[in-house]
């Protein structure tokens, strides 16, 4: 069932995973949760940014290529999944959460 999947296509399943069972499910996975996870991308809280604060990427540290490169690496492999049916796209249109199938995959792969 996990034919085809790469690498990264793992992890994002892992991480939603383990976003839907801490009871974060209904937040859905970002981009930027993939990039910090997986690439282990360094970021700073933007102080202009109210509440929560804004995730900037520190794209000096990181290499503007590859980050480059990570973002539409990332937004491929998310809809890969989506085109799949082991996700679904989040209303606000920016990342998404796993679908049913999508969590039983991520449970056998773990």
């Amino acid at each position: 069932m996990s034919r085809g999947l790469g690498q990264i296509q793992k992890a994002i399943l892992r991480i939603g995973l383990e976003k839907s069972d801490s009871g974060q499910g209904k937040i859905g996975v970002l981009a930027r949760d993939i990039l910090i996870d997986h690439y282990g991308f360094p970021f700073i809280r933007s102080p202009k940014a109210l509440g929560r604060g804004k995730m900037v990427f520190r794209k000096a540290d990181i290499g503007q290529k590859r980050y480059a490169s990570a973002t539409v690496t990332v937004c491929q492999c998310f809809n890969r999944l989506i085109k799949r049916g082991l996700a679904e796209r989040l209303d606000r249109g920016n990342g998404f959460k796993l679908s049913h199938d999508g969590i039983k995959l991520a449970k056998m792969i773990g």
